[in-house]
């Protein structure tokens, strides 16, 4: 038995941890060993250790003698007498202080870095970013001769700069683009100069770590005080970070409520003192300096001298002269950084003391004394100034304000200033937004139209595919990490506008696209009518718009709802829905024949529902498209004769004034988000595509992300590549019908969804098919879907419409697994028929996209060399710039070869500049070489390396899950080129066939096989009582014996009865003999030291379900942990199950607007969820249907022998209980969301 106090992991960190016990030169020789370490088989590893520690020890090593000095305990330990030391918390065992072992172990894992959401991540170093610090000079000097703008010019030098940096890349040889990738790279993983790291300090560093504190009030709950100490080589200051006075926590800074000016000195020193940086005696005056401006003064301003005003309020009765003159300097800059702060958005800004003179009025001022910043107008003149404007003018106020090295701005509107969101009982009703304003607002990014979407004919609509920002949040954006999968884009012939009557005028001025030009889908509609709101509305109040816009975005966001597809013909009927009011309209405005008076009672009757059977229904989708459509063009019309902004009077014949319309689509509003509510769906509609990417290609990556086999994402890009047409068929879309025995896409054979499709799954009425997985399994087996035996490949149409049904069905499993039916429109899938074979149908679905991919490359490499030489036949007829349509600016999709490509979106005015004009001071491999040869301390290049070790962990993770998948670096040069179709294993997938060993590295014991591959995720597991057999007993005996003699002895707690049935498994059981024979020994020690140890109770009771098998030395985390277990209560389930895998692909965070009324998506998230323990449930038999899903191997089936004999009952060998037990038949299912199921 252990003695003594149990220690915890901090009194042993510093002899585990690899960091703490190597040195980095030691962890450098090391890494280079990690790609033999994963490749080498378990059986092979303390040979490995052994030569490993060889090599990083600096004497030799006698292993008959090992060295007993603590630093070789804690790299590679020795073994001890007597018991090891168990607790509840850790267990210590001789071979845990392996710190050479742990190593391997962390490196070896496949797991990614830790990183900051993606808003507070820093910008990353690229090559063209690198060139505009290398050439800063030539750069400013090219900027001259192109546009005769010098640095500081307000005419917006920084945008010219940025093009003509792009420029100036482009131009550079391609030898030195390349140096700037490779020093991108390098300042990416290891550090930047010091000078960049002192400019991005004093310009950035401020608002990131203000990012930081928001996010982890906003989104954690926590508030945070940041100790910021520079990076020895820095001349910043020490600093105490901490926003709770900005938020009004604190009543003052925490700095001059806590000291912490020692602990500051002290931190400082620490770091600085191997550097030699700073001597003791000068660190006070640096950390106490203080600003004369910003000091702390005695009289206060309270919030209503300038909340809701213009100017701020002074009063002559707080005049104190004594006072005042004291604390002249700080005060006089108080009260003009708070004037000047308050007509802006933003709380602390600089004030303009050059140009204060044209900001104000000139009654503000004194004739002698022009006003300049307090420290350079000394005391005296502070004094006269608030003197004159306590007494005479009664406050400041500023005409305009303007931020450092700009121009002046007019004063904001009340509801947007920064004190708005805090008092919003001051924000008076909002002026017109200013012209420039709206221009931003309604600004929609011009996107070349592919070049590919002449095929379908037409002219491409400005709303679809390029402007999902004016309707969805900005939280919702996948693009930018999608982007990263590499996956072409595809256009969509939902961008085309709709044909409109021969003979009618189709020419309309820019921005005032009537509704008949406008795609027939909800996401162009959207966009439509938000555009018309910012930019021809912008008379009327903010506040009577807000529900409009969110009636807008909800309607583009709303699942399917009960009668969605409701025809407008039928509806219209219902509601008196007026003739002239529809998306076919020629005019953007009312048109002068509409009777207002209908359009009024129209939106008035809120004909969104109608009520049938004494119940409300849904009218359609279609009409209330058709009610959005008459809320906007009225608002239009209202505006345009002059209607009062914010009251309730009507002008000429609108009649309705705006309170009226706020209250109606308030209204509207709160049906929308009842229906958000009752019918939530989780995951993206493809009708909502738009929200996540700007490309369907990338939405259907979207869906599949979450893909483990990595088969389909493959597949998606070749699919990318099959020639441009239109849907093929057989295939056809299958409208939605809410009819229980209505066809749908999933009941057809030939039937696929439309991308109009409101639901991210299948359709609702199919997951009650009792032959629903057959069905699919079915369709899964054609031969035809992606290539006609025929002709050849299909078109791009109709491989993105197979791959859209294969990628719905592929979530709504994806949901069958997480268990994610929470969502009120969800539940149904908790019922669905696609739980029992899910495992069965995603396998499936891995080997159609397997055998596809396979069936398709071949094609489509003879489809591009024909599509190749047929460009370079017609571009000697038709040159090189193609022209489609009425769209501008399309571009060739095929690109030049590397080393002649430069963006066609470059700016024009610098492409004409000669770079051979430009005074280039060094070459870009002499600015590598006078960076390196700057001296650095020895901190400073402990802290470079230590950089590019923790930036080296994504590298690692990536490699690791090559050599586990069989590959190498040097396999295969196409980055389009495919491995083999896998081999399907118990549980897991296998790349086949296994790469020959000449692609591999050698290994360190020459063994020829390579370890299999680990399973990934964890199997649905049904447990039976009865079905364990003699042997299968046998096995998990042996296996908790192994692990108890791993640990180091018999655990405590350990009853001598269960001690003898583990001594008679071990007797009966050869392979236990061999494992714990003294060449082996070290398998089980390394078995139970893999993934650091799992963590075990005081009973010393581990759960081995889902476990790796006999051998297999895991890195991966613990998958499950169970509470300890009396033998008597064997039989009986008490699990408590996590699952940590991570699944988002953006920041994983959930947004402020996850609960928002504005949106009924919440995040993807798979939560960290853990379950307590359920009352115990007596195992009993179960029905003869559940035994081909048993697990007789597992420990619980070795249980049976041992519950025959518990006092509570004993069980017949039918399942029937005596004894005073009841028969209960239970299945326990283990997912990997951590839920746990009973079903009896």
């Amino acid at each position: 038995m252990g003695t003594g106090k149990p220690r915890t992991y901090g009194d042993i960190a510093d002899t585990v941890l690899p960091s703490l016990v190597f040195t980095l030169d030691t962890l450098k020789a090391l890494e280079k060993s990690v790609d033999t370490y994963v490749r080498l088989a378990p059986g092979d590893r303390r040979t490995f250790f052994r030569n490993q520690m060889d090599d990083i020890w600096t004497e030799p090593i006698d292993w008959a003698c090992m060295p007993r000095s603590p630093e070789f305990k804690t790299q590679w330990s020795v073994s001890v007498k007597g018991p090891a030391v168990s607790t509840l918390h850790l267990t210590e065992h001789p071979s845990d202080n392996q710190a050479l072992r742990r190593y391997f172990q962390e490196q070896g894992r496949i797991r990614g870095p830790a990183a900051l959401p993606e808003r507070l991540s820093t910008r990353k170093w690229t090559g063209l970013r690198v060139c505009g610090v290398v050439y800063h000079e030539s750069i400013d000097e090219m900027v001259f001769l192109g546009t005769g703008m010098r640095p500081g010019d307000t005419r917006g030098y920084i945008g010219q700069r940025m093009k003509c940096r792009t420029v100036f890349y482009w131009k550079l040889p391609g030898s030195e683009r390349r140096q700037l990738d490779e020093m991108a790279k390098d300042w990416q993983a290891g550090s930047a100069p010091a000078q960049q790291k002192i400019d991005a300090y004093y310009r950035r560093f401020h608002t990131w770590i203000k990012n930081v504190h928001m996010t982890g009030l906003r989104e954690f709950g926590q508030h945070l005080v940041t100790m910021a100490i520079p990076e020895p080589g820095l001349p910043n200051p020490p600093r105490l970070y901490e926003f709770m006075y900005d938020l009004k926590v604190l009543e003052k800074p925490l700095v001059k409520t806590v000291p912490v000016g020692d602990t500051l000195t002290d931190i400082y020193l620490a770091v600085n003192h191997a550097a030699g940086r700073l001597e003791g005696a000068a660190l006070p005056t640096l950390l106490n300096k203080k600003s004369r401006l910003k000091r702390k003064t005695t009289w206060a301003m309270d919030e209503t001298n300038f909340v809701g005003r213009d100017e701020i309020v002074l009063r002559e009765e707080d005049f104190d002269e004594e006072l005042f003159f004291k604390e002249a300097i700080s005060m006089l800059y108080t009260i003009v950084r708070m004037a000047h702060s308050n007509i802006s958005s933003h709380r602390d800004l600089d004030p303009p003391w050059a140009s204060f003179s044209e900001l104000v009025d000139q009654r503000y001022l004194l004739p002698d004394i022009p006003m300049c910043i307090p420290t350079a107008l000394r005391q005296p003149n502070c004094f006269k100034y608030l003197k004159h404007w306590f007494t005479v003018t009664k406050g400041l106020r500023f005409n305009q304000w303007q931020r450092k090295n700009s121009i002046p701005m007019a004063p904001v509107p009340f509801d947007q200033r920064w004190w708005a969101a805090s008092h919003a009982e001051y924000a008076a009703p909002a002026e017109a937004i200013p012209a420039t304003a709206m221009e931003a607002m309604a600004y929609v990014p011009e996107t070349a139209a592919p070049s590919d979407l002449h095929v379908f004919g037409g002219t491409v609509s400005p709303f679809g595919s390029g402007g999902g920002h004016l309707v969805h949040d900005a939280e919702t954006w996948e693009q930018e990490s999608l982007e990263l999968l590499d996956i072409p884009y595809v256009p969509d012939p939902d961008d085309l506008q709709p044909r409109i009557v021969p003979g009618t005028d189709s020419t309309f001025a820019e921005g005032d696209i009537p509704p008949a030009l406008v795609p027939g889908n909800c996401e162009a509609r959207a966009q439509w009518c938000m555009k018309q709101v910012q930019t021809h509305c912008n008379g009327i109040s903010r506040r009577v718009t807000r529900p409009l816009r969110a009636a807008i975005k909800q309607l583009a966001e709303l699942p399917m709802v009960p009668n969605c597809t409701y025809p407008l013909k039928s509806a219209g009927r219902r509601c008196g829905l007026p003739y002239d009011l529809r998306w076919t309209m020629l005019d953007a405005v009312p048109p002068a024949s509409a009777n207002m008076q209908d359009w009024v009672r129209f939106l008035e009757s809120a004909p969104w529902t109608f009520e049938q059977a004494g119940a409300a229904t849904y009218a359609g989708s279609e009409l209330a498209w058709t009610f959005v459509l008459g809320g906007v063009l009225y608002l239009r019309g209202y505006s345009a004769a002059g209607g009062d902004p914010s009251g309730d009077e009507g002008v000429g014949r609108f009649t309705m004034g705006c309170a009226r319309f706020h209250r109606i689509f308030t209204q509207f509003v709160s049906t929308l988000e009842d229906y958000g509510e009752r019918f939530r769906y989780p995951g993206w509609a493809p009708s909502t595509k738009y929200a996540v990417a700007n490309s369907r290609s990338l939405y259907l990556a979207y869906l599949v992300r979450h893909d483990t086999q990595d088969v389909l994402l493959p597949l998606i890009k070749l699919i990318t590549r099959l020639k441009q047409g239109a849907l093929e068929a057989p295939f056809e879309f299958v409208p939605h019908s809410a009819a229980t025995d209505a066809p749908s896409w999933v009941t057809q054979s030939n039937g696929v969804p439309s991308w109009q499709w409101q639901r991210c799954g299948l359709p609702p009425a199919s997951h009650k098919l009792s032959d629903l997985p057959d069905i699919l399994l079915a369709w899964l087996k054609r031969d035809d879907l992606l290539v006609d035996p025929e002709k050849g490949p299909r078109s791009c149409e109709t491989g993105l419409a197979v791959m859209l049904k294969v990628a719905l069905v592929f979530a709504d499993l994806e949901h069958v697994e997480d268990e994610n039916w929470t969502d009120a429109g969800a539940r149904i899938l908790e019922l669905s028929t696609l739980c029992s074979r899910r495992r069965e149908l995603q396998i499936a679905i891995a080997d159609w996209a397997n055998q596809e991919a396979v069936r398709l490359e071949p094609l489509l490499d003879a489809l591009d060399i024909a599509r190749e030489d047929q460009d370079e036949e017609e571009s000697h007829t038709r040159g090189d710039s193609l022209q489609y349509g009425n769209s501008p600016g399309m571009k060739s999709v095929r690109r030049r070869p590397a080393s002649q490509y430069i963006p066609d979106e470059v700016d024009d005015t610098f492409m004409a500049v000669d770079i051979g004009d430009v005074v280039l001071p060094h070459s870009v491999q002499e600015y590598r070489e006078r960076v390196e040869a700057e001296p650095r301390t020895a901190v400073q290049e402990l802290t470079r390396k230590g950089l590019q070790g923790i930036s080296a962990l994504g590298e690692r993770r990536q490699r690791n899950k090559e050599l586990l998948s069989g590959k190498t670096a040097s396999a295969g040069a196409s980055s389009m080129a495919r491995r083999p179709a896998p081999q399907r294993t118990s549980g897991g997938w296998q790349g086949m066939p296994a790469p020959s060993m000449d692609d591999l590295e050698p290994q360190s014991d020459g063994e020829d096989t390579l370890p299999p591959r680990k399973r990934r995720r964890t199997m649905a597991l049904k447990i039976r009582r009865n079905t364990g057999t003699r042997e299968a007993a046998t096995d998990a005996s042996s296996s908790r014996t192994k692990l108890a003699k791993a640990r180091g002895g018999k655990r405590k707690g350990t009853s001598g009865r269960r001690a003898k049935v583990n001594r008679s498994s071990k007797q009966r059981n050869p392979r236990t003999i061999r494992r714990t024979s003294p060449e082996s020994s070290y398998e089980s020690e390394d078995q139970a030291d893999s993934m650091c140890g799992p963590v075990s109770g005081a009973g010393g009771g581990v759960s081995d379900l889902g476990g790796t098998s006999e051998g297999d030395d895991s890195d991966a985390m613990p998958m499950r942990i169970t509470t300890p277990r009396d033998p008597r209560a064997l039989g009986w389930a008490q699990p408590v199950t996590f699952d940590a895998d991570a699944t988002s692909i953006a920041t994983g965070l959930d947004s402020d607007a996850a609960d928002s009324a504005f949106s009924f998506h919440r995040p993807p998230v798979r939560r960290l969820t853990f379950i307590d323990a359920n009352q115990a449930i007596r195992l009993g038999a179960e029905s003869s249907r559940r035994s081909s899903l048993s697990a007789p191997g597992t420990p619980r089936a070795a249980m049976g022998d041992r519950l025959a004999s518990s006092p509570i009952g004993t069980e017949t060998p039918d399942g029937a209980m005596n004894a005073g037990g009841s028969s209960v038949s239970t299945a326990i299912v283990v997912r990997r969301s951590g839920r746990l199921k009973r079903s009896s």
